[in-house]
């Protein structure tokens, strides 16, 4: 099976006995046809790659200057000087309500690839779309956009000042690509295409069952695998209850991927710890911290948290660096690292428990009025003066 005519063409040439070609999918999610005809055009895409990082010199080129733009994805740190009139947002959590507030989807391309999982991104969200023919090689039906007919997109600002003056034109092109997804290209399909492929070449066998491991798979996949929660679930504003199996840590390491590009300065992903409703990151020049349970009120109560403890000086904190916020899903902090053991690092447990108790202990003999600048929680928290709570020397 092959997601690209160019792949089915090496099977096919590598003496392949049957080949399937089977396109890209998307997940079909509830849009308003037409996209937001007060909202920006946008463009998604990991610009760290040479050909979209021209796509983005060409689009600063030809784009009226009245024209509001959002990128979307990967980008690298000094772009932002680069095209100073750009607005970049790097990677985000959730590229579909991001995309759901533009107005067109552009698809700049100047090569064809087989299909556009940045198309069929756009047609998801509902947009009109406008694209490069070389961009659109992929697609069977290309009724859900306009083409360019300039490799260089020369002629953007007609296209653009078409759909801004037909918002029925708008609303038909999203509307028409919408459909598309929900009825034949949405991963659902897909997956009957290739399991219909599967069973061409191996027909099933009466009696076979799946084993024990691809059953439990099935029905609980890996984190990485799981997305966030469809529009079926709503969640509040700044609450995500669910831990990284539930929620798929894809929103921590989009999260990761932003501060990247926000610091100029790369976090590997390999996670240090992933507890407490937070995943930490620490390379050599800096610590990120993603919060994803409550994240909004303890990214904010770890900054001020942090501000109020350098200012008793007594004691050694990080310095905040850069923060963001995804609002109900992540939010992330960056700090400068501290010299010293961590406290990980202390094997005797009892060391490590006066280590933490005496620095507990210092930070509540404080006065009340140190903490006055630091939120409280909406949720309630065990005070040390309740009984049976931890003490400083129980710590």
């Amino acid at each position: 099976m092959a997601f690209t005519g160019d792949d089915a063409q090496y099977a096919i040439d590598a003496g392949a006995g049957q080949v399937m070609h089977l396109p890209g999918g998307a997940v079909p999610q509830r849009a308003a046809a037409g996209g937001n005809p007060r909202g920006p055009v946008v463009v998604a895409a990991d610009f760290t790659r040479a050909s979209n990082a021209q796509t983005l010199a060409t689009l600063n080129s030809c784009l009226p200057e009245d024209v509001p733009v959002a990128f979307y994805g990967r980008y690298p740190a000094p772009m932002r000087t680069v095209l100073p009139r750009l607005t970049l947002h790097g990677p985000v959590p959730n590229l579909h309500a991001a995309l759901a507030q533009g107005s067109v989807g552009i698809a700049a391309h100047s090569e064809p690839a087989g299909m556009r999982a940045q198309i069929l991104a756009y047609m998801a969200a509902g947009l009109p779309v406008i694209a490069t023919r070389q961009a659109a090689t992929g697609l069977e039906n290309t009724g859900a956009m306009l083409l360019s007919d300039e490799p260089d997109l020369a002629d953007l600002p007609e296209l653009l000042a078409r759909l801004r003056k037909d918002p029925a034109l708008c609303r038909a092109l999203g509307l028409h690509g919408h459909r598309r997804i929900e009825q034949m290209l949405s991963w659902a399909r897909i997956a009957e295409r290739a399991a219909s492929a599967y069973r061409s070449v191996r027909p099933e066998r009466a009696g076979l069952k799946a084993s024990a491991g691809a059953r439990m798979l099935s029905a609980r996949p890996p984190g990485r695998l799981t997305l966030h929660p469809g529009p079926g679930r709503p969640q509040p504003a700044d609450h995500v209850e669910a831990g990284p199996d539930a929620m798929g840590d894809a929103a921590v390491d989009r999260a990761r991927m932003g501060a990247s590009c926000r610091l100029g300065m790369h976090f590997p992903p390999q996670v240090n710890s992933f507890e407490g409703g937070r995943a930490t990151f620490t390379p050599p020049r800096a610590v990120l911290i993603v919060f994803f349970r409550w994240p909004r009120q303890t990214a904010e109560r770890t900054i001020a948290g942090l501000r109020t403890a350098a200012s008793c000086g007594h004691i050694t904190v990080p310095r905040v660096t850069g923060q963001a916020d995804f609002p109900g899903s992540v939010s992330w902090v960056s700090l400068t690292p501290v010299s010293g053991t961590p406290i990980t690092d202390v094997e005797d447990g009892a060391a490590r428990a006066r280590l933490l108790g005496s620095t507990a202990g210092y930070l509540h003999r404080l006065p009340e009025e140190t903490w006055a600048g630091v939120p409280r929680l909406s949720r309630s928290r065990m005070s040390l003066e309740t009984p049976g709570a931890p003490t400083a020397c129980d710590c």
